[in-house]
């Protein structure tokens, strides 16, 4: 499906990313890794993508809708995921560059063959080899081309009528809002009419913000929810009439224009001025006239549609309320929680979807129109289904029921039950759209951080740690210009994606949240295939442009054959589910069957992270090697707990994050994990093992070999039986160590570690109980050992 916006693709976020990874390659630091010609190349690229990156934010802001421009869209889309693959692959050899050189010093005889030396110079290796380098030039013909085409597209976007400046987002008719209410009943809403309605009557709901007269009620909620209708219903309710003196009824928009908000309000609310409030120029004036019009009433102002959070605005708006009558008050709706916080709301209801059977009642009556139901059993029957993939969400409702009123047939609404909901035909206020504004009005780094939800299936719980940790492996965490770290920064995304409405909280639990439905499939038609999910038995050959694919089935054997992922070249990230089997199926298949199943969906060499869940058999493929995951950077193995052994994973040059967890049959670590090659796991900083519930030994490393030069952290949570040591190198200068329910090992943290350490070295452990405080502690009055004990 072609993009119907350019805005959809992350392009200019993405883009900006290259400029910043070039702009690093061809800083000084670089010089000794590059051939002479690179870069010069390099430069000639970042000049390219910049000028690329102004006309797509340009292109991106105005919303155009034309099919004419759609393909040099998807020419830069692929150019720049090259571009991205290729500046990943410079990467890769700069840090087998280091991994060789360090080698060189600790054992001057050994090589590693993944870069090539300069012709001139021994001495100092290059990271761009022959083909790299034929690859840089062909993507940088690839973007001159695109450059040359820029004057069409220009063109086009002015013949479109592309005159918007940024940062001055246009007004969309659609949009706009008035107090009058669309719908004669309102289903669903009773119970947030009444807390409404007792908010505002309430006698001491007053003087609760800096001492003003009036408080602020917000409505929030993610789009089509229903907000708007909530407000018209409770500004025309009867006896709401009676208690205000005064009304009035403004439609912010994206553009908080104070002298047409202020505008809105005195005609909305029938003010009877001297003058054509039109042509008082003078914003003092305008809002003096405000003043005369509230002083001494009880207002009741509502703000539909709020969306900016610069808090000198709405500081402007609100002088002119002071002079109203105490017990006066603002309703404002808005899709962001902090909006709302902004503007010091003293109380904010939540909107969340219709309930189940006043949905019901509203949907029949949008997809039956008015006919009677009971006269088409099986599409009541089929609409049932339809109903539980809407999310209570009226919008969608009315979006669906449009599709299905006009043909009141099995087969169409069969077909409409199998569709995606955003390939429902949708004019521009129906709900795909209404949710994709709210996408646009994300920042570019954290619209690439919620398209990502689209590899993952509905329903999918997020653990925010593992979150944060996938979002740093794809690069999506942006630390430039900012003293935070990376996990501290991804923490301020899921808060930003939570008060935005894009994710919710799973209910009793504090660090889990999940996507709502509807917006998954906002991502998902964002996306536009580059996530792919295979889930079930699946016949379909897979498309060859995925980035990222996630596998999910009760029956792999099926589906393998056809999923050809050694084909994938551009694909990114791989991540393989198995399901929960009832104990008897799970007997039925043998372990074999889970290993050639694994077996067939091999993936390409470019991988970079992987994923397996709940795998079933005793064995790893063969594929888990140096050889068939010769980029691999994160790796996580979870609850695969047939599994007594590990892998020789230490053969895995490039592998930076390594995740173990709840292997719940592995007792011992041995030298095996490591591998033959003299330096073992030589890029790998991150180090994890959780629930291991029968780990009790690690061995070290075998004579003459090197482990883990590059390693800053070691995470061990939840192994109660590891009673040590942990085998690390003689270069550690800093890790931190989390170590929690092993209270009942009497151990020193020397004896933990296996050695004493003459240098400084830093530490945390969790814990319960008291056990443990003794020990530790006398560790770290001695050997230069620093850190914090944190008990519970």
């Amino acid at each position: 499906m072609a993009l119907s916006t350019l805005g959809e693709w992350v392009g200019s976020a993405l883009i900006g990313k290259l400029v910043d990874k070039i702009g690093s390659y061809v800083e000084v630091k670089y010089d000794q890794y590059q051939r002479d010609d690179s870069k010069e190349k390099l430069k000639k690229l970042e000049k390219d993508l910049r000028l690329i990156r102004g006309i797509l934010d340009c292109a991106e802001l105005s919303k155009i809708k034309n099919s004419s421009m759609a393909y040099l869209i998807e020419d830069i889309k692929h150019a720049a995921y090259d571009a991205e693959d290729l500046l990943d692959t410079l990467e890769y050899r700069a840090l087998a560059a280091k991994v060789e050189e360090h080698e060189k010093v600790a054992k001057p005889s050994s090589s590693i063959n993944y870069a090539l030396k300069r012709p001139h110079d021994d001495c100092v290796i290059s990271f761009l080899l022959g083909g790299d380098y034929d690859e840089l030039i062909s993507i940088t013909k690839r973007f001159d081309k695109i450059i040359d085409e820029m004057p069409v597209f220009l063109k086009l976007m002015e013949l479109y009528g592309t005159t918007v400046s940024r940062g001055q987002p246009e007004d969309l008719e659609w949009r706009k809002t008035t107090s009058m209410p669309i719908e004669s009943i309102v289903f669903g809403r009773t119970s947030e009419e009444e807390k409404l309605k007792w908010m505002l009557f309430r006698k001491d709901r007053g003087r609760h913000f800096c001492g003003q007269l009036y408080s602020v009620l917000s409505i929030v909620g993610i789009g089509g929810v229903g907000k708007t209708t909530l407000a018209q219903s409770i500004y025309n309710n009867k006896d709401i009439s009676k208690h205000f003196d005064l009304r009035a009824w403004a439609c912010v928009s994206d553009k908080f224009d104070l002298r047409r908000i202020t505008i809105e309000i005195i005609e909305s609310s029938s003010m009877k001025i001297k003058e054509d409030i039109q042509r008082i120029q003078s914003l003092d004036k305008i809002q003096r006239e405000l003043e005369k019009g509230v002083a001494g009433k009880r207002i009741l102002i509502v703000l539909d549609d709020v969306w900016n959070k610069i808090s000198t605005q709405w500081e402007m708006l609100r002088k002119p309320f002071q002079f109203a009558k105490e017990g006066s008050a603002v309703i404002i709706t808005t899709r962001d929680k902090k909006v709302a916080e902004m503007m010091g709301s003293t109380e904010i209801l939540d909107l969340k979807g219709i309930e189940d059977d006043e949905y019901w009642k509203l949907f029949v009556q949008l997809a039956f129109d008015h006919k009677k139901p009971d006269e088409n059993p099986k599409l009541i029957s089929i609409g049932r289904e339809i109903v539980k993939r809407l999310g209570g969400s009226p919008l969608a409702a009315k979006t669906v029921g449009a599709a299905l009123r006009f043909k009141l047939n099995e087969q169409h609404w069969r077909e409409i039950l199998e569709s995606k909901l955003w390939q429902v035909e949708q004019r521009e206020d129906d709900i795909i759209p209404a949710l994709k504004l709210s996408y646009e009005h994300l920042p570019g780094h954290l619209k690439e951080c919620f398209v990502y939800f689209a590899l993952f299936p509905k329903d999918h719980c997020f653990d925010k740690d593992r979150l944060i940790q996938l979002w740093m492996a794809q690069g999506f965490i942006d630390q430039s210009g900012s003293n935070k770290t990376p996990k501290d920064l991804g923490a301020d995304y899921v808060d930003e994606l939570l008060s935005r409405s894009f994710i919710q909280q799973v209910i009793n639990s504090k660090d889990q949240y999940m996507v709502h439905d509807l917006l998954h499939d906002v991502a998902e038609s964002i996306s536009n295939g580059g996530h792919y999910r295979v889930k079930g038995i699946f016949t379909i050959k897979s498309p060859r442009k995925i980035r990222h694919v996630y596998v999910q089935a009760r029956d792999m054997l099926a589906i393998y054959e056809n999923v050809e992922l050694e084909s994938k070249e551009h694909l990114n990230k791989l991540s393989l589910f198995w399901s929960s089997f009832p104990e008897s199926r799970s007997k039925r298949v043998k372990s074999d069957e889970h290993l050639s199943a694994i077996e067939g969906l091999q993936p390409h060499p470019n991988l970079k992270e992987l994923e397996i869940v709940r795998y079933m058999g005793t064995k790893f493929p063969r594929w888990l090697d140096k050889v068939c995951l010769s980029n691999l950077e994160q790796l996580e193995l979870s609850l695969c707990n047939q599994l007594a052994t590990l892998p020789p994973l230490g053969e895995l040059q490039f592998l930076k994050i390594l995740n173990i967890r709840s292997l719940s049959e592995i007792e011992y670590i041995n030298t095996d994990f490591y591998g033959e090659e003299d330096i073992a796991f030589p890029s790998l900083q991150e180090l994890l093992f959780e629930d291991m519930a029968k780990w009790k030994r690690w061995k070290g490393a075998k004579a003459g070999q090197e482990i883990f030069p590059f390693l800053r952290k070691v995470t061990i949570l939840g192994c109660k039986k590891f009673i040590g040591p942990l085998p690390v190198p003689d270069s550690f200068c800093s890790i931190k160590i989390n170590a929690s329910d092993i209270s009942h090992v009497d151990m020193s943290l020397n004896k933990l570690i296996g050695r004493t350490f003459m240098r400084k070295f830093e530490f945390e452990v969790y814990g319960r109980g008291n056990g443990l405080i003794t020990t530790f502690e006398e560790g770290l009055h001695s050997n230069y050992i620093t850190g914090n004990c944190h008990w519970t």
